[in-house]
């Protein structure tokens, strides 16, 4: 639950500001965030980027006047430097509120760029892979969350690593090719057939 902890780290260090403030908006420019995350056995750490991001604050306060109050970030930028992404946050006000939202949209993406987190964290590598259109919609608190995902992409190949963690450019043959047996290669599976969307919580 990366992006849940990452969303809940930000509205709590809100809420637990020492001084009151009240903000119609805020306009933060050119702001670069890099999430880290290191495997039980790993040497080098999962690094995710967000970088050029610029953003719009409207009701930055932390004075609770409702139990149903959020500060909402209107935001766009770049995922691992590469894909162009617009989202909206709304982070609670009142701390007694242990809910966020968030949508993301991500018109068209090169997958491969997340080997820098994928790989140092589990033994796959994304070999290729194009996201045609991506939303996300998330409704989560710290304990849990309800996630609509709609996911079009094609042409994706995973494979396998054999020397995980030691080596992480040798394919294991086999398990690769029951990996890409069962993963859908594209979604939809056929031009103009209906998507696989995932609404999980």
């Amino acid at each position: 639950m990366m992006q849940d902890q990452f969303t809940k780290n930000i509205y709590e260090n809100i809420q637990k500001a020492p001084v009151q403030f009240s903000i119609d908006s805020l306009v933060v420019n050119k702001l670069n965030v890099v999430y880290e995350e290191l495997a039980p056995k790993g040497k080098v750490p999962g690094k995710i980027v967000f970088s050029d991001m610029n953003g719009i604050f409207h009701d930055f306060t932390n004075i609770v006047e409702s139990r149903d109050q959020y500060i909402r970030l209107e935001a766009n930028g770049k995922l691992m430097d590469s894909g162009l992404f617009t989202a909206t946050w709304m982070l609670p006000v009142d701390s007694l509120n242990d809910n966020f939202k968030l949508n993301i949209h991500l018109p068209e993406y090169n997958l491969t760029t997340l080997n820098e987190i994928v790989s140092p964290l589990a033994p796959v590598r994304i070999e290729t892979g194009n996201v045609d259109n991506l939303t996300i919609v998330i409704n989560g608190s710290s304990i849990s969350a309800d996630i609509y995902m709609r996911f079009l992409y094609n042409d994706l190949i995973v494979n396998y690593l054999k020397n995980y963690p030691d080596d992480e450019f040798s394919k294991h043959k086999i398990y690769s090719a029951f990996i890409n047996s069962v993963v859908r290669n594209n979604n939809p599976r056929r031009k103009n057939g209906k998507p696989h969307i995932v609404d999980i919580t």
